[in-house]
């Protein structure tokens, strides 16, 4: 995960999944949608919950929320399967 979010003293400093979220190229919003749809499933796992703390905290999950209407239906339908499974964030949210 330290190659996808490095941590960094630069808040200005998106990581590359979140750049390749908002790509405009359908193949990289395909593709980095895949990644995360790997790493939380499945939701038991060892070691997704962290995963998904990691990703919660660094915009990620707010981020596939806006997905949910991209017009590339591969990402469109990723987006949903990712905010559909069952998972927390230690907090009780999603």
């Amino acid at each position: 995960m330290h190659q996808l979010f490095p941590p960094s003293s630069n808040d200005t400093m998106h990581s590359v999944v979140s750049k390749f979220l908002q790509s405009s190229d359908s193949r990289l919003r395909t593709a980095a949608v895949w990644a995360l749809v790997n790493l939380t499933f499945p939701t038991s796992s060892p070691g997704t919950s962290a995963r998904v703390v990691k990703l919660h905290n660094n915009g990620i999950l707010s981020q596939l929320k806006n997905m949910v209407n991209d017009p590339c239906l591969d990402v469109k339908l990723r987006a949903r399967t990712i905010i559909g499974q069952p998972m927390t964030c230690g907090d009780g949210s999603a």
